[in-house]
């Protein structure tokens, strides 16, 4: 796939390559039914395989956009009907999209938090 756009995000001394990549290809969002307490597909008899072997109501099953293998973004019921009264498809993908980014946020700055104190020779208070 052709790269658009190649950047970098610097964090003092950490670099964090960039890539932005066009698609050709269009996809229509499947959402899958997961059991909300392990997040596994919930299978056609609604049994999740990795912690019961017994069917799972529906109030313990939630929707979700699978982006990566077995890494999941949970959509709520507010979240489907608001697509259904007034969001295109691709305002609905965009909504996904900040929600994976706000994800990523926080998986990047979190552990930076952890490390910065580490480097530090005194206190900031």
């Amino acid at each position: 796939m052709h790269t658009v756009w190649k950047g970098s995000l610097s964090l003092g001394l950490l670099n964090i390559g960039i890539r932005l990549y066009s698609t050709v290809e269009e996809k229509d969002i499947k959402f899958l039914s997961l059991h909300k307490e392990c997040l596994t597909p919930i299978k056609y008899k609604k049994i999740a395989p990795d912690c019961t072997d017994t069917e799972v109501k529906d109030e313990k099953i939630v929707k979700a956009y699978e982006y990566a293998p077995h890494k999941y973004i949970i959509v709520d019921d507010r979240e489907l009907e608001a697509l259904q009264k007034n969001m295109s498809r691709e305002s609905f993908a965009f909504h996904l999209l900040s929600k994976m980014m706000r994800l990523i946020q926080f998986l990047l700055i979190v552990p930076i938090l952890l490390v910065l104190p580490l480097g530090m020779k005194r206190p900031i208070c």
